[in-house]
């Protein structure tokens, strides 16, 4: 007998909230509508290149190319270049050097890396 009066309130909570669930839509509340527009403009905007860094040598010794591949790049949906000394000279002779940049397509963050004498290519969809 205790045991039905337990599970009659459990079954009456379970049954009351599977009908709240088929309630008919209520309209969207100032602060519901907000969240909504806040996400939505929180989504990835695509656009045109922008370097943020450049750096151009090895890991212990490097010259700050932001300035020279931002010139090129920025702006552009696509852009490639062969990276060579001519970045900013050669910070580490007789050593593997690379490019690494970081950029933006929008508010989107990228990286991309090329070795010396290889093709760096950035790309915003």
């Amino acid at each position: 007998m205790m045991r039905s009066r337990l599970l009659l309130p459990m079954i009456g909570l379970t049954l009351l909230a599977a009908c709240d669930a088929h309630t008919p839509t209520r309209p969207v509340t100032d602060y519901e509508r907000g969240y909504r527009d806040g996400a939505s403009a929180a989504r990835v905007i695509h656009g045109p290149i922008a370097i943020t860094r450049a750096s151009y040598g090895t890991w212990s010794r490097s010259c700050d190319a932001t300035a020279l591949v931002s010139g090129q790049a920025s702006g552009k949906y696509s852009f490639r270049m062969t990276v060579t000394n001519t970045l900013c000279g050669d910070p580490h002779p007789g050593k593997s050097k690379s490019l690494d940049v970081s950029y933006s397509c929008g508010n989107q963050g990228k990286t991309a890396s090329a070795r010396e004498h290889d093709t760096l290519s950035l790309r915003c969809p």
